[in-house]
């Protein structure tokens, strides 16, 4: 999930909070979501963050907080949403499935950039 070009100097700063709905089968209880630079292609907060899954045949909706980030963008960048199978700090062997993603989208916790003022202050 691709999140559009800033048009300003923005501040990611928090839990980003992701819902995806998905359907699919297998004994797999996760998959794992990162946010990553797309000028750097590097990931945010160097974290994926497991979401629980069920896959049961049935169609899901599970919205979960990702790990918190602190990162700023330029105008003109953006950033990708990866949601992927397995995570090398998370790897389990003895799982498989199959799933299916029908939507998914994010809430960027994000600030302004702050406009700096010098303002004279006489002492009385």
């Amino acid at each position: 999930l691709r999140v559009p070009d800033v048009t300003e100097l923005t501040h990611i700063v928090g839990a980003p909070e992701l819902t995806l709905t998905y359907s699919g089968n297998g004994t797999a209880e996760h998959v794992y979501a990162q946010i990553v630079d797309d000028q750097t292609g590097l990931v945010l907060g160097n974290h994926a963050t497991p979401i629980p899954v069920v896959l049961d045949g049935e169609s899901h909706t599970v919205t979960f907080s990702l790990e918190q980030v602190a990162h700023t963008l330029k105008p003109g960048q953006s950033v990708t949403v990866q949601v992927v199978t397995s995570a090398f700090k998370f790897v389990n062997f003895y799982s498989w499935g199959a799933i299916t993603v029908e939507d998914m989208s994010i809430s960027l916790p994000t600030r302004a950039a702050a406009v700096a003022t010098q303002e004279q202050v006489s002492a009385a």
